[in-house]
């Protein structure tokens, strides 16, 4: 997964890139992220995420009647991403609202 930071209207922020062409995912409704699972195992052997723009850099993911040796790919809309990692984070939207709230500069 490509993170990177992007400055936009004199501010710097964190974007996804696409992992298969390299540019900013502007859009994340068009976007995917996408992990290999075994196919025997139905398990996730390396828990690498991967991210990319549908329609137009997900051609690897959908080829999941390929050899019975290669993983298969499952994928979800990248929109969901930030509840999972909050979830992985064992940490509530409120939670991570505070935290940045209290991050911010006082005046």
């Amino acid at each position: 997964m490509l993170l990177k930071f992007a400055k936009e209207n004199q501010k710097m922020r964190v974007v996804f890139g696409c992992d298969f062409c390299h540019r900013v995912i502007s859009d994340p409704a068009k976007a995917i992220y996408a992990w290999q699972v075994d196919r025997k195992t139905l398990e996730i052997p390396e828990g690498v995420i991967f991210v990319f723009h549908t329609n137009t850099c997900d051609q690897v993911t959908l080829d999941n009647d390929n050899e019975q040796d290669k993983n298969l790919w499952q994928w979800a809309p990248l929109t969901r991403f930030p509840a999972e990692l909050l979830n992985g984070l064992d940490k509530t939207w409120e939670q991570a609202q505070d935290e940045q709230t209290e991050l911010q500069p006082k005046d």
